[in-house]
């Protein structure tokens, strides 16, 4: 009851709202007709919400902190600092959630869920994530949706230094630059972080309904250390802009096994890099309509070694790995505005990735794998007004075709195939505005997925291999409800969805009687549920963001999808002095209740994982002008020493401090 009354006053708050805050479509004009409310810049007719990450402070704030905000969205995280962490939408495995760095692929088919531990996300201006069918300019034929990583573009010519440090031997260090002169915005990134990782956990000794066996145990095998670095750089030509792009990282950490089974020597170490550039043309025809034409060009290499020396996780004894993944991407697209209330997008795309694996027990280099994709998407955008409604279709189609060639290289038979796979999918989706500050969407969408690498081959060391599988093929659809708007108390946004999705042949994951885990085709699965999210200010003084995610899953036996939590729920309130005197220009405390309910690890619903609650607390000061930053934060300031969806520990009470100041320079 507490929460619908919650719920009912936001509502009822955002809809007295006036004048509307939204972002603009390509094609539109205020002359022809007003913009629908939305939570996202691309597509009011998609479930997309953005996360602004240029004012958040929060001292060693990781991707495990943000993610949690976008509605939605399951957060699997496995354990301390620059530790395992993914993100699965609506009930879609996170296999099908497709990453982005503005356009150019960091996920594809072949490296499996993306490591969000991998980068530091709060070098970048903002996050995008769309749930369901994606908008058809990012659209890859992914059921699960879409995550854009934005970078900074910084208007100031300055340079800046950041610092951390933080329980379990954790620390940080940060430098970045950034230009803007004449015709040339740049923003340079270097950031290096380390962790001991040696948090205290209740072991279980793999006895969970044994409670007078258990005991304190520390968390061995757990250090890690992560080096990134990040450049975007905007060039504006006589014609047009180019924008050129660079992330590289190097992640060396320790593969700890499940807590009740550490695992104490062995490691990994994965380098990745990834660039392209892209050339964006933007001009108007005869009769003064809007044209887009972009080229972009990418590839990324992807190095993954696994040492086992006494074959603790290994599946055949003592190993030494190491596999190379490689890829190319080209897309050349177009957004055509036909009309007053016709724009046409489309898109050709070219993809391919190769996968050359290493292993020290066959004595002959395996031979590669490859996969070439290629696909052609169409989308017109039909916008106009009845009466005084604002309306919105967009039906898009991709057509997608992929050749893949698969190698095994485990020890015993053989595996050599080659398949062909047609891979078309569609997305329609409609939007009215009956009201400035109210939007009413729906879409439906179809996706496919191959298997990945990962899941044909696993690691050697947490993941194991399965080249049996099947493509995975699903549907889903969406009502959606989002306001937006102010008045001159509140401010803010709400996005109120309701989804169902079915998949055939779903990829899922089980673990294995060795604390690893494996992946299985399920004959099919469903996922339905409600989400929410309530963002805004109370006066200049205090900020809240609010998300809830209900979800029910169910797979072909009518039990619940491994890995899967039935409800999440995240509040964060700030409060803001704002100036303060002539040096602090805003003091901060916040405080952010976290909420993961318990699910299954196993598809039989046998082996229970618990229920998470963190509490997270903290102040930050802005101070000069913004120069200098400087923040506290206390983490699981509960102490909730749980356990992730695979049984590995997370940690408990932990703080952190962090001091950054940033000078700029004047003149050009």
């Amino acid at each position: 009851m507490g929460l619908s009354i919650k719920i009912h006053s936001a509502i009822l708050c955002l809809a007295l709202s006036a004048p509307l805050t939204t972002r603009a479509q390509y094609g539109e004009t205020a002359a022809v007709e007003r913009e629908l409310a939305a939570t996202n810049r691309e597509d009011a007719t998609a479930s997309g919400t953005e996360i602004d990450l240029t004012r958040r402070p929060e001292a060693n704030e990781t991707a495990q902190d943000i993610l949690p905000e976008i509605p939605g969205a399951n957060v699997v995280f496995l354990g301390g600092p620059f530790n395992f962490v993914s993100l699965s939408l609506r009930g879609i495995e996170a296999e099908n959630t497709t990453v982005l760095l503005g356009d150019l692929p960091l996920s594809n088919r072949d490296t499996g869920a993306f490591d969000f531990s991998q980068i530091s996300i709060s070098a970048f201006e903002r996050i995008e994530v769309y749930r369901g069918g994606a908008p058809a300019w990012f659209n890859n034929g992914s059921i699960g949706g879409v995550v854009r990583l934005i970078p900074r573009e910084n208007p100031t010519n300055g340079v800046g230094a950041n610092v951390g440090a933080g329980s379990f031997g954790t620390y940080r260090a940060e430098a970045e630059g950034s230009v803007n002169k004449n015709r040339v915005r740049s923003f340079n990134d270097l950031r290096y972080g380390r962790t001991s990782g040696d948090f205290p956990f209740t072991n279980d000794g793999c006895k969970a309904f044994e409670p007078s066996g258990f005991f304190e145990d520390i968390r061995e095998n757990n250090d890690a250390q992560r080096v990134q670095g990040l450049s975007f750089t905007q060039v504006d030509t006589v014609k047009g802009t180019v924008d050129i792009v660079l992330l590289g990282t190097h992640l060396e950490r320790g593969v700890p096994g499940a807590g009740c089974d550490q695992v104490l020597q062995t490691r990994q170490a994965r380098t990745q890099g990834f660039g392209g550039t892209s050339y964006t043309h933007t001009g108007q025809r005869s009769g003064g309509k809007d044209y887009e034409l972009q080229a972009v060009l990418g590839g990324g290499y992807i190095r993954n070694q696994v040492t086992d020396p006494f074959g603790e996780v290994g599946i055949a004894g003592p190993s030494a790995s190491d596999d190379r993944t490689a890829n190319a991407y080209t897309r050349i697209g177009a957004r055509l505005q036909m009309s007053d209330q016709v724009d046409w997008t489309i898109l050709g795309t070219v993809q391919f990735d190769h996968f050359q694996p290493r292993i020290d027990q066959i004595s002959s280099a395996p031979r590669p794998s490859h996969r070439v994709e290629g696909a052609v998407v169409l989308e017109p955008r039909v916008h106009g007004k009845w009466r005084d409604t604002v309306l919105e279709l967009r039906p898009s189609v991709r057509l997608g075709f992929s050749q893949t060639r698969i190698r095994s290289f485990e020890l015993g038979p053989s595996i050599d195939r080659i398949s062909n796979t047609f891979l078309p999918t569609i997305r329609i989706g409609a939007a009215a505005g009956p009201l400035p500050w109210l939007t009413i969407s729906t879409s439906g969408y179809t996706g496919v997925r191959l298997p990945t690498v990962l899941e044909l081959f696993g690691t050697r060391a947490r993941v194991e291999g399965n080249p049996d599988l099947n493509p995975e093929s699903g549907l889903g659809g969406d009502l959606s409800v989002v306001m937006a708007g102010r008045t001159k108390v509140l401010k803010g946004s709400a996005e109120i969805r309701g989804f169902i999705n079915s998949t055939k042949d779903k990829i899922v994951i089980r673990r294995t009687v060795r604390n690893q885990i494996t992946f299985q085709n399920e004959g099919s699965a469903k996922a339905w549920g409600a989400e929410a999210r309530f963002a805004g200010e109370i006066t200049p003084h205090l900020t809240f963001v609010n998300t809830l995610t209900g979800l029910l899953t169910r797979n072909q036996n009518d039990k619940q999808l491994p890995a899967f939590t039935p409800f999440t729920a995240l509040t964060r309130f700030e409060g803001h002095t704002r100036k303060l005197g002539s040096q602090v220009d805003d003091l901060v405390a916040f405080a952010q209740f976290y909420y993961r309910e318990g699910g299954y690890s196993d598809p039989a619903n046998l082996v229970p994982f618990p229920d998470y609650k963190p509490l997270t607390l903290g102040v930050y000061a802005l101070m000069f002008d913004e120069r200098l930053w400087v923040a506290f934060t206390a983490r699981n300031v509960n102490d909730d020493r749980s356990f992730d969806v695979l049984g590995y520990p997370l940690p408990g009470r932990n703080y952190a401090v962090n001091i950054s100041y940033r000078h700029q320079f004047t003149g050009h």
